[in-house]
């Protein structure tokens, strides 16, 4: 067992993984809202604050005569501070408010960032499995022609039935069928993972990866409320 890393997905020591998910949580319009939001609770926050600070105004004051001079007038010239004590623990309240609603935010966005990386993650693995049984079928479709040949050939040469050959052929285009099949599966995750990075879905991603890539050591999870204490949605 291992411990969790804050950045789990590096625990597969895939750099393409992990280049998807760094321009996921830059470019995805759902995470990219919800950071917007924790920003803007802490400007909550921060106003929430100023009534602490007093306020400081600067004034002048002059006389003018009927000629518009301030010759010989007299200048006046002051500084005026004010500031609301707080008797009754309104502000103080209207403080925690806001830095509570600052924390709720800030786990939002954190949930929302683990949600799509845990679905960047899962969509990656899933174009790794279509490849790997793509792989398979084009194997599979070259032997199933090898063998409709050779059926056909002892057909002509009156060794076989012709139900044999053309069961052979249906064989052949079954795997043909599965092989399209599996391509149209193929393109959908290569199109869902383009939006999951914030592209249009026309604007696949450059994705290499062909087999599963190997386990990391099983992760050290400890006992179900320690998994509770770590969800963003509980905390």
């Amino acid at each position: 067992q291992a411990a969790v890393p804050g950045a789990w997905w590096t625990a597969f020591g895939d750099p393409e993984l992990d280049a998807l998910v760094a321009e996921a949580l830059a470019g995805n319009f759902t995470v990219r809202a919800a950071f917007a939001r924790l920003r803007a609770a802490e400007a909550s926050v921060r106003q929430a604050r100023a009534p602490y600070i007093p306020t400081l105004s600067a004034y002048a004051t002059a006389e003018v005569d009927s000629v518009g001079s301030t010759a010989g007038a007299p200048v006046e010239i002051g500084l005026q501070t004010s500031y609301e004590l707080d008797v009754f623990g309104r502000l103080r309240a209207e403080l925690r408010g806001e830095v509570h609603r600052r924390e709720a935010t800030r786990e939002d966005a954190r949930a929302a960032a683990l949600a799509l990386s845990g679905e960047i993650a899962r969509t990656w693995l899933a174009i790794a499995a279509a490849r790997a049984q793509l792989d398979l079928l084009d194997e599979q479709v070259v032997a199933n022609q090898g063998m409709a040949d050779v059926v056909t050939a002892r057909f002509h040469n009156g060794v076989v039935r012709q139900a044999d050959a053309l069961r052979q052929e249906r064989l052949l285009v079954q795997t043909e069928g599965q092989r399209i099949a599996q391509l149209e599966v193929l393109e959908v995750l290569e199109h869902r993972l383009a939006v999951l990075v914030g592209r249009p879905p026309r604007d696949v991603p450059a994705v290499a990866v062909t087999a599963l890539p190997d386990l990391p050591p099983l992760p050290s999870a400890g006992v179900p409320v320690d998994l509770l204490r770590r969800r963003p949605d509980v905390r």
